[in-house]
């Protein structure tokens, strides 16, 4: 890379960013003037729920030090990226079995249409009730609502997979898992991906409406609890967690995406 393609590279990053922190800088200052000029309990200034998230969350000062990151940032993570990744392999290995066989897609397919058709939020009772009141009705929960989009994009990418792709790893050897491995899973990993994301989406969401019953910690919790107290800053800093979360989560989903799947910009670029 030359001095002028790393400049002009540089120049591109930076309006970039400028473009997308303008509009979050002008949300934030808006929603300052507001509450400022309202002074309502319900909405806080955001300096105030940036201090509670700094000092519950990061900096570790305060009366409960960090406490809140500890007793409940951590358990949230911990039982969302366990559904989460219980859903990808449930996923991905239904998707690639199903996309494989058009005889056993057939047969299970109104079994899943049902499957995916029921709001996952109203079976938490049932969870609780059948896997007890810990973490893994949460997890459990997390990974049956999180698990549709990974199953049916793996299904259609499998599935989608051209036969031209198929023969040419027929003539280079590859048969049996070789060719799942080799050919399907990099051929369907496009489909893949957007299932990925839509999943951890629904995944965050799930998190947060698990822990509003029968939980002792988590973001969800705080959520609940802190509304109940009428501690509206604290209710502003837990939501504002889960919302830089999700940004954050899918900002590194996407890095990890365009990594991976390179190779299919170039492809595409060729064609």
């Amino acid at each position: 890379m030359t001095v002028n393609t790393a400049v002009a590279a540089g120049r591109v990053g930076l309006r970039r960013t400028v473009e997308w922190a303008l509009p979050v800088v002008a949300l934030v200052a808006a929603w300052e003037a507001l509450a400022r000029a309202r002074g309502s309990i319900f909405l806080p200034p955001p300096s105030e729920v940036l201090q509670r998230v700094w000092e519950g969350y990061l900096a570790g000062s305060g009366d409960e030090g960090h406490a809140l990151f500890t007793q409940h940032l951590i358990p949230s993570l911990g039982r969302m990226f366990a559904g989460y990744w219980l859903a990808v392999v449930l996923g991905v290995a239904g998707g690639v079995l199903f996309g494989l066989s058009r005889t056993a897609r057939e047969y299970v397919q109104p079994l899943l249409d049902f499957g995916r058709a029921v709001p996952p939020p109203m079976l938490l009772g049932i969870f609780l009730i059948v896997f007890g009141v810990e973490d893994l009705p949460k997890i459990l929960l997390i990974a049956f609502g999180s698990v549709w989009p990974i199953l049916f994009n793996t299904m259609d990418g499998v599935a989608g997979v051209s036969q031209v792709k198929l023969d040419a790893g027929a003539i280079h050897g590859s048969r049996g898992f070789d060719r799942i491995r080799r050919v399907i899973i990099p051929g369907a990993s496009p489909s893949m991906f957007a299932g990925f994301r839509i999943s951890l989406s629904i995944a965050l969401i799930l998190m947060v409406i698990t822990e509003f019953v029968a939980a002792k910690n988590g973001l969800g919790y705080t959520l609940l609890r802190s509304t109940r107290s009428f501690d509206y800053v604290e209710m502003w800093a837990a939501l504002s967690v889960v919302a830089v979360l999700g940004v954050v989560l899918n900002a590194v989903l996407v890095v990890v995406e365009r990594r991976l799947l390179a190779w299919h910009a170039r492809d595409g670029a060729r064609v």
